[in-house]
């Protein structure tokens, strides 16, 4: 189960709109027919679902290695 402190740096990475982005992953995944809300729930930790919990970490670490090489390239650009 997601803990609240997990789901606020979750929701600092991933951003309000999230549910897309993780059915994308879910689909690949194989994991079908849950609802939007549901899987908001499971994110915010109301609910535990190992298999969407396990599709949020791995959205979560893509969207935070895209972040942290962006935020590398930046940094470079402007200490040129």
């Amino acid at each position: 189960m997601i803990t609240q402190q997990e789901y606020k740096r979750i929701k600092e990475i991933l951003g309000n709109s999230y549910v897309s982005d993780l059915r994308e992953v879910m689909k690949v995944n194989n994991i079908e027919g849950y609802s939007d809300g549901y899987i908001r729930q499971i994110v915010t930790g109301k609910y535990s679902n190992p298999k969407i919990e396990s599709c949020v970490w791995k959205l979560t670490s893509v969207k935070l290695e895209e972040k942290n090489r962006t935020d590398a390239v930046k940094k470079t650009i402007l200490n040129s």
